[in-house]
């Protein structure tokens, strides 16, 4: 971690690093993923509820910005889309995970979105060749989350 660094200069790109993640991960958390979907029950105006979906959406939006705008991904961005991605896939895959079953459909969701969106990304000329990589990585993390067999719970 940060603390063990035996580095001389300051780990700049390791603590922005640890501040998204630490960011999304309480975002995602189950409990608060329960807390939002109960809320949704209490407030009787659709106008302000924020649901569990809007959240879904709106992170997608800004942490995938560029590929909506079909651009360059910077190296802060990227680390951060690992981070969101990571959190997808885990939320979509893994078996006894206390999410919200709404929270795992809502991920895979997402993970669909963004597979036909990097799909298309990927097969455009302009990119620098870290965002090439970056998105081909995470086509292929997508496609193997996508694919994967998973248990039949009850």
């Amino acid at each position: 971690t940060i603390r063990r660094m035996s580095r001389i200069d300051f780990p700049i790109r390791a603590m922005v690093q640890y501040l998204q993640s630490s960011t999304l991960f309480s975002l995602y958390a189950p409990m608060r993923m329960h807390r939002m979907l109960d809320n949704e029950l209490k407030i009787k105006s659709n106008r302000d509820k924020y649901t569990l979906a809007e959240m879904f959406k709106s992170l997608r939006s800004e942490v995938w910005q560029e590929v909506e705008k079909q651009q360059d991904v910077n190296s802060y961005r990227r680390e951060l889309q690992r981070v969101h991605l990571k959190i997808l896939i885990h939320m979509a895959i893994k078996s006894n995970n206390h999410f919200p079953r709404d929270a795992i459909s809502l991920a895979r969701a997402d993970l669909e979105y963004l597979q036909k969106r990097i799909s298309r990304l990927t097969k455009l000329q302009t990119l620098d060749s870290y965002t090439k990589a970056h998105m081909a990585e995470n086509l292929s993390k997508i496609d193997a989350a996508l694919t994967a067999q998973l248990p039949k719970e009850f």
